[in-house]
């Protein structure tokens, strides 16, 4: 618990180190607005090649490779219903970092340096209300 609140602030730096591309991406016409969506696919690459990697050694070692074709057991959901839950989980994700980007930037300077602490406890707090609300 405590290496993931460590990681998290570190996720943060690599979105602030990102000063420079958003300075970039504003004067090649991007809004203001949305200037930290050019940060987000080098702060997040790294992370997303050591999954796509795990995820293969998983598929590999247990042979389920098969499973994201047909489903071994026919049950209530099908298969479309997975890719769907799993694109909108991926689609929430990262509208999560698209608002963050926009909230970040209308707090300014003055106060930026709160946006990330607020963002992660509205991520705690709807969490927890998802889970009492589902009962999980």
């Amino acid at each position: 618990m405590i290496l993931a609140g460590v990681l998290s602030s570190v996720f943060n730096f690599a979105l602030l180190t990102g000063a420079p591309l958003e300075q970039a991406a504003v004067k090649n016409g991007a809004s203001e607005l949305l200037k930290m969506n050019a940060v987000l696919p080098f702060a997040c690459g790294g992370a997303w090649v050591t999954n796509a990697v795990w995820c293969v050694i998983l598929i590999v070692r247990n042979r389920t490779g098969s499973q994201l074709i047909y489903l071994p057991v026919s049950g209530q959901s099908s298969l479309p219903f997975y890719y769907l839950m799993s694109l909108l989980s991926g689609s929430m994700w990262h509208f999560q970092f698209f608002f963050y980007g926009i909230g970040h930037a209308r707090m300014g300077n003055k106060y930026g340096f709160t946006s990330w602490a607020i963002h992660m406890a509205l991520l705690i707090l709807f969490s927890n209300l998802y889970g009492k609300l589902f009962r999980e």
